[in-house]
């Protein structure tokens, strides 16, 4: 849906006097193909992008008959660049909205309401998990704590990790260690090992969930929401089991940065550990709301209070209370 122009023109001038207290911002309706750009004699530039340069020569063919034309400076964005929906670029200013309408499942609208988190390695998702988790009603649940739990001495999964993975179980207990220096090298080996662990996984998710729906009609709290924070989500098709999927991603450069900072491997490893896994545009391409991790956490946060913000809005009030 397009806000109205009223509210366009608002975030416009809201956002100049935001960066800049020496800009002067005259935001106006435009009721033609050109709206001011061709009238006013004195511009000196129009900033375009690669879908809207052929508008701005449009401009300056019609500026050529009675005015100077004007100089076209295209906008590039290089940091947001590898992430597209439709046919625009992913704007910074989106992040933290909702993109795509909440996926609805009749058959279970009990509550809680259950939102997947998700985000290729080192994106920023166990942070946007904490905020989330600060926040009132919200329950947030760490897969990779909850896959330690299935890994336990002696169990199903640990002896089909056992068959499946020599030398990477010792004494009954599974080396996360190097089962991972197994598998991320290895597509098959991978495929192989989250085929065994995510049914597993999934089992006590949906137990966990069980419990806080327990809760919700214990205390009638119409505005508990769960969130499951896993990398996964998308590649397990967790995400058809959920009411919304909210992606984190940073760009791959920044990944690969930060994993060798974080663990100590090469720009090499880090590389293989990112290919294992989908793309940050093959993750957008399913998300309900994006966040971008690579600023300020100030600025992450914003983008985090937004979507809470937005989601308490749409979601079904509490009835009151006869």
């Amino acid at each position: 849906m397009i806000e109205p122009v009223s509210m366009r023109i608002r975030a416009v001038e809201d956002f100049i006097a935001d960066v800049s207290d020496t800009v002067v911002c005259r935001a106006e309706p435009i009721e033609d193909p050109f709206g001011p750009s061709t009238r006013i004699p004195d511009l000196e530039a129009i900033v375009v992008s690669k879908e809207t340069i052929k508008g701005g020569e449009a401009v300056n063919r019609v500026r050529k008959a009675d005015m100077v034309t004007i100089d076209l400076l295209e906008s590039v964005d290089r940091v947001l660049k590898e992430t597209k929906i439709s046919s625009s670029s992913r704007r910074r200013e989106d992040l933290g909205k909702l993109l795509r309408p909440p996926t609805l499942h009749p058959e279970r609208r009990e509550l809680p309401y259950i939102i997947g988190l998700c985000g290729g390695i080192a994106c920023g998702k166990s942070n946007i998990a904490k905020y989330l988790k600060e926040e009132p009603g919200f329950e947030v649940i760490d897969c990779d704590k909850l896959a330690h739990s299935c890994y336990e001495p002696g169990g199903e999964l640990t002896e089909a990790v056992a068959k499946k993975f020599n030398g990477v179980v010792k004494d009954g207990v599974v080396d996360r260690k190097l089962l991972g220096q197994a598998v991320f090298s290895d597509e098959k080996k991978l495929k192989t090992l989250c085929e065994l662990i995510w049914p597993f996984l999934l089992k006590k998710i949906k137990a966990r969930v069980a419990v806080s729906k327990s809760d919700v009609i214990a205390t009638k709290n119409h505005q508990l929401l769960v969130v499951i924070e896993a990398a996964a989500i998308i590649e397990a098709n967790w995400h058809t089991y959920m009411d919304e999927l909210w992606t984190v991603f940073v760009p791959q450069e920044e990944m690969v940065r930060r994993i060798v900072e974080r663990d100590g491997l090469s720009e090499e490893q880090a590389e293989v550990r990112i290919r294992s896994q989908l793309s940050n545009k093959q993750r957008i391409e399913h998300s309900n709301v994006v966040f971008c991790s690579l600023w300020a956490y100030e600025e992450t946060r914003a983008q985090v209070m937004r979507a809470v913000k937005e989601l308490r809005y749409r979601l079904p009030k509490k009835p009151s209370s006869a």
